[in-house]
């Protein structure tokens, strides 16, 4: 008898919804980029969004999202331009927030906050982007 097991990474789990909001879009950073083997399953996925079944937007926003958690900011930079959804703005000001751009990010976070009411991970990397720039204690 044969046992066969089956591992499925956190990125997978994470792509597997059909569609991405602000939380998974934060989970996925911090997953991809504190472990390696999450890494490789991002860039995997990265270069296989022109095969995945996905309406045009969440491509491109994928794609973005993939891009920026693997620190492709040239990249991301121009494909966020595509991105017309709320999550574009967060995207925007996490890439600034990764670039020191701290005015820019706690403008572009609040604007994402205003967009996406409720979002706590927003807030929480609002009040990270605060901290950093001296508003906070």
């Amino acid at each position: 008898m044969t046992t066969e097991i089956n591992i499925v990474s956190a990125v997978d789990e994470l792509c597997a919804h059909t569609t991405m909001n602000a939380t998974l879009l934060l989970k996925l950073r911090s997953v991809a980029r504190d472990n390696l083997a999450e890494r490789k399953v991002l860039q995997m996925r990265l270069g296989g969004l022109d095969g995945e079944n996905l309406p045009p937007e969440e491509k491109k926003l994928r794609e973005t999202a993939f891009a920026w958690v693997l620190s492709r900011f040239d990249v991301a930079s121009v494909s966020v331009r595509n991105v017309t959804s709320p999550l574009g703005t967060l995207i925007r000001g996490e890439m600034a927030l990764d670039r020191g751009e701290l005015g820019e990010a706690i403008k572009l976070l609040k604007e994402a906050i205003s967009h996406l009411p409720g979002e706590v991970k927003i807030e929480v990397e609002l009040g990270e982007a605060l901290r950093r720039n001296g508003q906070l204690d």
